[in-house]
């Protein structure tokens, strides 16, 4: 899945993306070894917290990020949005979203560019290519397998 449309008129594109269930497994299996590792241990109250609290982070900084793209023709922008559960909990949620906004008169080309992934083989990100020379990926985080 790459993202899906959350709506689709004629003037407004808004694209979305949230943690897979790979992610979220993953956030699991980690929270999960905290718990356990509290549970089952004879050690004070003070360690118990530290276990939970340090697979907690260990998992939040493995989840993948929320992404939106919003194309807006009447506005005549686009938003492109992330937001990090990691960064948001280390901030104390002042932090943990990001913004990039740009004029769609600007946009002069779309790419699927290939990205290599560590043990995984090859990634596919969609590139925005602006006018003034600069690109951004429409996510942050490459499609893992076949390019369609």
């Amino acid at each position: 899945m790459y993202m899906l449309i959350e709506t689709r008129t004629s003037s407004l594109l808004h694209l979305m993306r949230s943690p897979g269930i790979r992610s979220w497994s993953v956030f699991v299996g980690i929270a999960s070894i905290g718990l356990a590792a509290a549970y089952y241990s004879a050690d004070s109250l003070a360690w118990k917290l530290f276990y939970v609290a340090g697979c907690f982070f260990v998992a939040a900084q493995n989840l993948e990020q929320w992404e939106e793209a919003v194309f807006d023709k009447k506005k005549g922008t686009v938003c492109l949005k992330t937001f990090n559960l990691y960064k948001k909990i280390l901030t104390f949620s002042k932090g943990g979203s990001e913004q990039v906004v740009a004029l769609l008169h600007e946009i002069r080309d779309v790419n699927v560019e290939e990205e290599t992934v560590r043990y995984f083989g090859k990634g596919y990100l969609v590139v925005l290519r602006f006018s003034t020379g600069f690109s951004h990926p429409l996510t942050q985080s490459a499609v893992l397998g076949c390019r369609r």
